[in-house]
């Protein structure tokens, strides 16, 4: 019963976390509802990735049913469904933008479920840097924040800042945008936007 429901409302091989499962069932004790768990898993209906998160199995063509880290920190840290509090920062961000070709060892997220300045998290031996943003992520400003996280640590030559003012121009950033928020940043974030304001002039 609880894997067909949680199936119909997550999916399969997407993560869903105890809270998601706790919520879906609110007629049942918690300890009711970990015995059910408990059991599909026996069953092999539900495979617990960790003491909070759970997954419904679909066996694909290779014979295996998997969540990774990525889908995990994606839907705790940045969207899950329409509720945006995250975005990824930093080389991660700057790489898909296209305005380098680097890629971290360790990824960088701002989000608002972070509470310190910044934090290391592991999942399954792959690690993420977690950073509170100076300006609350939303779905309308996920990338433009992005943007100015990202500039408040990095020096952007000339290069990187063409391919940003083509990533500000695709997501509809403004230079009256990145203007309106410069004074939650450090002074040295407008200028590392400089090429990317003069692009967008």
């Amino acid at each position: 019963m609880i894997a067909v429901e949680l199936e119909k409302n997550f999916g399969t091989n997407k993560p869903i976390f105890i809270s998601e499962i706790k919520a879906l069932f609110p007629q049942y004790a918690s300890s009711y509802i970990y015995q059910l768990l408990r059991e599909a898993i026996k069953r092999g209906e539900i495979v617990r990735y960790d003491e909070s998160v759970y997954f419904v199995p679909k066996i694909n063509m290779f014979g295996n049913a998997f969540i990774s880290p990525d889908d995990i920190v994606y839907k705790k840290y940045i969207r899950n469904g329409d509720d945006v509090q995250g975005a990824f920062i930093g080389w991660t961000f700057l790489n898909g933008a296209g305005a380098t070709r680097q890629m971290p060892h360790v990824r960088e997220i701002a989000t608002n479920k972070e509470k310190l300045r910044v934090r290391i998290v592991n999942f399954d031996g792959c690690r993420f840097i977690l950073r509170k943003p100076r300006v609350k992520i939303n779905k309308k400003n996920q990338q433009l924040i992005a943007l100015m996280e990202t500039a408040a640590q990095f020096r952007l030559g000339e290069e990187s800042s063409e391919a940003l003012v083509e990533f500000a121009r695709e997501n509809k950033i403004y230079s009256k945008d990145i203007l309106k928020y410069s004074g939650y940043y450090p002074a040295q974030t407008l200028k590392n936007l400089r090429g990317v304001l003069y692009g967008l002039a």
